[in-house]
């Protein structure tokens, strides 16, 4: 098994995604199975274009798409298997990255690290990860005590609510309208590419080349302490000193960019039709990246929608 590993062999059963094959030179090589790769990679374009865990598993199993265990799909199976190390191309052994593998990945290794930090990181996370029914629910919040805002029904009509106190309650059509015309409106300007869609790809991809240096040295202190080069102490003593190095490398890797909710939003003239195509899961996904909500009270007895009432301020 450390040999396997150290060559960046697979062991095991083969994994999904890939099938074993006897190469030309008599050796067993793996290789990449279409439909599997391309259930991936759907499962990791959705999970950073907004999408729920659950919503994908929904999905999946709605089509009938053949889980792993041949059983229905249930939201740590997804999220396990869009997780592993080896979709990157990355060798594991004893619970941490030895290498790379033999193998041909079936995901980019930096929509990889992506998808690490939006599931892994709750402070990085692309999606609202919620099966609320609602397109503020959760979002919005009370303009008086600060507490999030729920659906409830006001004389038959359903409100967005205070959820706390019931300090203010308003008809959920007229601030999901205002809410979306609002949303819709900034994502159709010109300028929406250049100030929703940062560009971090260099400060990753450098990242990732200093992990990928430093998982090498330790590689090589492993080769020379096997080899007699260097003892037991001194591979102690250069572990000790890399290992932290290697650990801020892969968490500056693991910068999320916002790009991907608004992927195809921004800058169209027809978003509005786009953005009525969209699940709920990504439309809350993206409001909440952009808007702070807060729902102020109005005037006692009134019976027209006042917008001046919602307060909507863009985040940074």
């Amino acid at each position: 098994m450390e040999q396997n590993a150290t060559a960046g062999r697979s062991h095991g059963r083969v994994a999904y995604g890939w099938t074993r094959e006897l190469g030309p030179d008599g050796t067993v090589r793996e290789v990449i199975v279409p439909e599997q790769a391309a259930v991936i990679q759907r499962i990791a374009d959705a999970l950073l274009a907004g999408e729920s865990l659950r919503s994908v598993t929904a999905g999946l199993n709605a089509e009938g798409v053949p889980s792993p265990m041949g059983k229905a799909w249930h939201k740590q199976m997804v999220r396990a298997l869009v997780l592993r190390e080896r979709n990157a191309g990355l060798r594991v052994h004893r619970g941490e990255v030895v290498g790379d593998g033999t193998w041909e990945p079936t995901l980019d290794r930096g929509q990889w690290e992506q998808l690490r930090a939006a599931l892994s990181d709750p402070a990085r996370r692309t999606s609202t990860g919620t099966a609320a029914k609602h397109l503020l629910s959760g979002i919005a919040r009370c303009g008086v005590c600060g507490a999030t805002l729920r659906v409830a029904h006001n004389r038959r009509m359903p409100s967005y609510r205070c959820s706390e106190n019931g300090c203010v309650i308003r008809r959920q059509a007229d601030v999901d309208d205002l809410v979306t015309r609002v949303v819709v409106g900034r994502l159709a300007r010109r300028d929406a590419v250049d100030l929703l869609t940062p560009d971090h790809s260099l400060e990753r991809a450098a990242a990732i080349a200093q992990a990928e240096q430093l998982r090498g040295r330790l590689d090589l202190a492993a080769d020379q302490y096997a080899d007699g080069v260097i003892d037991g102490r001194q591979l102690e003593r250069i572990t000790a000193k890399l290992r932290p190095q290697l650990a801020q490398a892969e968490a500056r890797s693991r910068v999320v960019d916002s790009a991907p909710l608004v992927d195809g939003l921004a800058g169209r003239e027809d978003v509005a039709e786009v953005w009525g195509r969209l699940s709920l899961s990504r439309r809350r996904a993206v409001v909440a990246l952009l808007l702070d909500i807060r729902l102020h009270r109005t005037r006692q007895g009134a019976r027209i929608f006042d917008p001046a009432a919602v307060e909507l301020r863009w985040k940074a």
